[in-house]
């Protein structure tokens, strides 16, 4: 299962913590909003909120070997680096950004009911 976040156009990795995020970079409500809807997911689907469950596309990549460095033309780095923002403004591992803010929604049990993916059918 994939979440994509609409962002970074012209993004440039450099080296991971110096990631220019191009003209439309990662809001934090953004990924704020990632965080809690990984949160339900992971509730929903009872997966674990740990880095064996939850990667970002980066992750997955350095994983099977086409990820940063690896000099793979495919080199995929969504979501390398992250601004934890709200948070304490630090670019961090966006998994670790992420899988965080996730373990704090499902721990406040603040993802029950808060995101509605469907709407309600209409009655005729």
């Amino acid at each position: 299962m994939g979440i994509a976040l609409c962002c970074a156009q012209g993004a440039l990795p450099h080296s991971g913590t110096d990631t220019e995020f191009g003209s439309y970079p990662p809001t934090a409500k953004q990924i704020d909003a990632a965080g809690k809807l990984v949160a339900q997911l992971a509730q929903g689907l009872n997966i674990p909120i740990d880095r064996w469950n939850i990667l970002t596309h980066c992750e997955a990549a350095l994983i099977d070997g086409y990820g940063p460095f690896s000099g793979d033309a495919e080199t995929r780095w969504d979501l390398w680096y992250l601004r934890d923002s709200p948070g304490d403004g630090l670019m961090k591992p966006g998994g670790q950004v992420i899988r965080g803010k996730a373990l704090y929604y499902a721990l406040k049990g603040q993802t029950k009911n808060s995101l509605q993916p469907f709407a309600k059918p209409v009655s005729k």
